[in-house]
């Protein structure tokens, strides 16, 4: 056995000669125990022998415990005629800097074929092989995501399709029809909170994102995003408890986005769980900050994922075998979204299959004095009648407005580009126009331009209706003498809403 120990030490010695002025040598045991550290290890790293031999990989600062274990069990699992795993992994210094590296690991076997320890033979990468890394994997990753993106979208379409012909093939049969008409919203609202979401990521990315804040009590929040949540789950047949503090509590922040990012961790917890689950969410309220929970019994989340869950485009590759859970983007909304109300967010799991915990943090307010008198109740809103011209290259589009809008009790009428709206309102004189921004020929902003600068076109109400709805265009919308800037697709109650509001102007 002393033959057999010492055969081994000389090979390892023999390794480390040959590889000893490019590369650090680390041994390490089943425990993430350094048991050898020699060749460039004290030169990369800054920690010399005697300081890192016996101690954790983790307590050094080398990888993060989790990372470091992810990366002992895979090499524990191969098999002896197997090469080397390499991996690229950012690692840390005494002094607290990152060097990116790359690792060669192999197992270290006794007599009786067991792995022992881990051998790694360690590269500190070139600054140019770091940078053909990064862009090779964003290459990667954005061609990945460009690819989710066409398949989320058309998933949504399929389903609209059939409706459609259900609905044309329906004739009498009210109830297929309505059935078609139903799952056409449904398939609706997601698309458009797809779009939404890469909408407020972007948003977020350049600052431009508005908070509309207010004081605002938890539960309020929470009924927002069971609300929001409820279809996909009870779609999926998951039960949902929720344990909120007895006395209310009351945060400073934007009430439409803090239930949008809670509803983002229910849809999650829904998503990544076989039929049937469970889901908690709880909170308690700890010294001037409230701890909402949430919790599910899903597919759970590897170690070495832990840190990488809030980035972008993680979701549908990493948390489990399903690879149809959407674009990746909504947990790093999540934490955007609360961090932009001074919250954080961690995620725990126990690993694959154990299910996964999402902890938030906010911090609170004192409650209101008036805090028992609750909102005054909301009423549908109503307009009077108007005389309205919808312009839209998109003659579907316009089409399809114009007549829910005489449903519901207006005269409208129709144009399809810039020339004929200019034609149209002088001749009827509108109450309203609901216009297109990016129409081919005339925009939407010199229409409006030319609208305003009439002598009948002072007192006309002008609604930008338009796909774009970035801040740059609310201003240049503003500047061309639009009244308002809704963004496609508008909900019929949110028109309404608009509508009801011209009368009181």
């Amino acid at each position: 056995m002393a033959d057999a120990a010492a055969a081994r030490d000389e090979g390892l010695g023999a390794v480390e000669a040959l590889v000893e002025a490019t590369l650090a040598v680390v041994e390490w045991d089943a425990e993430l125990r350094i048991a050898r550290w020699s060749g460039q290890a004290p030169a990369v790293f800054g920690w010399s022998a005697e300081e890192a031999l016996g101690r954790r990989t983790d307590a050094l600062g080398l990888l993060e415990p989790g990372v470091a274990a992810a990366l002992s069990d895979r090499v524990h699992g191969l098999a002896p005629q197997e090469p080397p795993l390499v991996t690229r992994q950012a690692v840390r210094t005494r002094t607290g800097g990152r060097r990116s590296c790359e690792w060669h690991s192999s197992p270290v076997r006794g007599e009786d074929g067991r792995t022992r320890a881990v051998l790694s033979l360690i590269v500190e990468l070139a600054e140019s092989d770091v940078v053909e890394t990064t862009l090779r994997r964003a290459d990667r990753r954005r061609d990945e995501f460009l690819a989710t993106l066409a398949h989320e979208l058309r998933n949504p379409l399929a389903p609209m399709r059939n409706a459609l012909e259900i609905m044309r093939l329906a004739g009498r049969d009210s109830g297929a029809a309505e059935r078609a008409r139903e799952l056409i919203e449904r398939q609706l609202a997601q698309m458009v909170r797809l779009i939404d979401d890469l909408l407020d990521v972007s948003r977020i990315s350049l600052g431009r994102l508005e908070l509309r804040r207010s004081r605002v009590e938890l539960g309020s929040v929470v009924a927002g995003a069971v609300e929001a949540s409820r279809p996909a789950i009870e779609a999926s047949g998951h039960q949902l408890s929720i344990s909120l503090p007895r006395d209310p509590v009351f945060l400073d922040g934007d009430p439409a986005r803090l239930a949008q990012a809670l509803s983002g961790l229910l849809g999650n917890a829904s998503r990544y769980m076989e039929a049937g689950g469970r889901i908690r969410l709880s909170a308690e309220s700890l010294d001037g900050e409230v701890v909402v929970r949430v919790r599910d019994e899903g597919v759970g989340i590897a170690a070495e994922m832990l840190p990488h869950v809030f980035s972008m485009f993680t979701e549908g590759s990493h948390f489990g075998q399903r690879s149809d859970n959407g674009l990746g983007i909504g947990l790093m909304l999540v934490r955007q979204l609360l961090e932009l109300h001074g919250g954080r967010i961690s995620a725990q799991s126990e690993g694959p299959g154990r299910g996964s915990e999402f902890v938030i943090t906010l911090p609170t307010v004192p409650a209101p004095v008036d805090a028992g008198a609750g909102p005054p109740p909301r009423r549908p809103a109503r307009s009077s009648p108007r005389r309205i011209l919808v312009v839209d290259d998109n003659c579907d589009a316009a089409t399809s407005l114009a007549t829910m809008l005489r449903m519901m009790g207006h005269e409208t009428h129709t144009a399809y580009d810039g020339a004929s709206a200019l034609a149209e309102a002088a001749r009827n004189q509108p109450d309203v126009v609901l216009l297109d921004i990016g129409m081919p020929g005339m925009s939407g902003y010199e229409v409006a331009s030319r609208i305003r600068a009439s002598s009948w076109g002072q007192h006309v109400s002008l609604i930008a209706l338009t796909g774009w709805g970035q801040e740059e265009d609310v201003r240049r919308s503003q500047e061309a003498g639009f009244d308002r800037h809704l963004v496609k697709p508008v909900h019929p109650e949110m028109l309404a809403g608009v509508l009801a509001v011209l009368d009181r102007a």
